[in-house]
């Protein structure tokens, strides 16, 4: 409900602030994303709850560079893959900064 959307939001803003500390964060960013694919499997996150956990990853994502993307790729089972696959083209269509307006 209301208390875990707020939480979710709380969360959202810490995860902005960690593109400051990019080299230091990244490689521990992956097993957040890790967690948060397998958690797909098993919680259906509705609504203003699913935006903001999905812009939550969308923070955690602009911290990886290409390799602990390939990396959290490998270590995610098919499952894991075939629930993150959604988040990540959005991700990739909707966020990803591309340099260009």
């Amino acid at each position: 409900g209301n208390e875990t959307l707020s939480n979710c939001l709380h969360l959202l803003k810490l995860c902005e602030g960690l593109g400051n500390h990019k080299e230091v964060m990244k490689k521990h960013v992956v097993g957040l994303v890790l967690a948060y694919a397998v958690s797909l499997q098993s919680v259906n996150f509705q609504g203003e709850i699913k935006r903001a956990m999905n812009e939550v990853c969308f923070s955690l994502l602009d911290v990886c560079t290409e390799y602990e993307t390939q990396h959290m790729n490998c270590l995610m089972d098919t499952t894991a893959r075939i629930m993150f696959r959604p988040v990540f083209q959005a991700y990739q269509k909707e966020h990803k900064y591309r340099g260009q307006y």
